[in-house]
């Protein structure tokens, strides 16, 4: 009997745990990135057969060259500052961050 009331208050207090974290804006966020990208990924994908028959192999390796190297160059030249840029909620945060 004391078993089962402890499992039964472990499974209420996860609950509300899971709960409270899938309310939190950074996973909310977070979810919005990830499932983006995915669906980027999934679009490609889907259309791989399409390109594939428009062009050669030669043309498709050169396309995936240029693609490997533009996305190489363009980690150095934006520095990835959109994701460090962090704004704060309010004007109030924005000051005391500054103070």
């Amino acid at each position: 009997m004391m078993n089962n009331c402890f499992t039964t208050l472990v499974t209420i207090k996860s609950k509300r745990m899971f709960k409270k974290l899938i309310g939190h804006s950074l996973v909310k966020n977070s979810f919005r990135i990830f499932s983006s990208n995915v669906l980027v990924q999934l679009i490609s994908f889907a259309f791989l057969p399409v390109f594939s028959r428009i062009y050669s192999p030669v043309d498709y390796g050169i396309w995936g060259v240029f693609i490997f190297f533009s996305g190489f160059i363009a980690v150095f030249a934006g520095l990835r500052y959109e994701l460090a840029l962090m704004l704060p909620e309010s004007n109030r945060i924005a000051y005391l961050i500054l103070k």
